[in-house]
């Protein structure tokens, strides 16, 4: 009766309506976690600790970690739903390896004072640069061993 756009109205959705986040973009597993997170390849940027793998899954996926030390559950929840909007954002400008392989990223949150989103996708692009950079020497560094 307003004559606005619904909720179902496709238009409603604006610009960003092909920035998706898929649920196979999150990573959920224990064995996903520990399996990144034992790679032993971390970039602090900012209040984050991004830990990273290369990976053939075709497009970047992302995991959470936030402790008890970064604030209630409110808060909590709110610095993940705006990581996940940030990655949302940046994703299809997130830097790839040499190879053309995605990332599988595992975020830790050091207890901080809340920022924006926009800060949010400054710091995971930082981040997925220099890991791509390292994640690049590493393997030419393996391939100059073995040829």
């Amino acid at each position: 009766m307003s004559g606005g756009p619904t909720s179902r109205d496709p238009s409603a959705a604006g610009p960003v309506g092909g920035l998706k986040l898929r649920r196979s973009q999150r990573l959920s597993k224990a064995n996903d976690f520990r399996a990144i997170l034992r790679g032993k390849l971390s970039k602090p940027a900012g209040p984050l600790v991004v830990y990273a793998r290369a990976s053939e899954a075709g497009s970047h996926r992302i995991g959470l970690s936030v402790g008890r030390r970064v604030g209630n559950a409110v808060v909590r929840n709110r610095v993940k739903r705006l990581l996940r909007e940030a990655f949302r954002h940046v994703q299809h400008t997130m830097p790839r390896t040499r190879a053309g392989l995605a990332l599988d990223l595992v975020i830790t949150v050091r207890p901080h004072t809340m920022l924006e989103r926009v800060e949010y996708e400054r710091l995971l692009l930082q981040a997925g640069a220099k890991l791509v950079s390292e994640i690049d020497r590493r393997v030419a560094r393996s391939e100059g061993r073995d040829g």
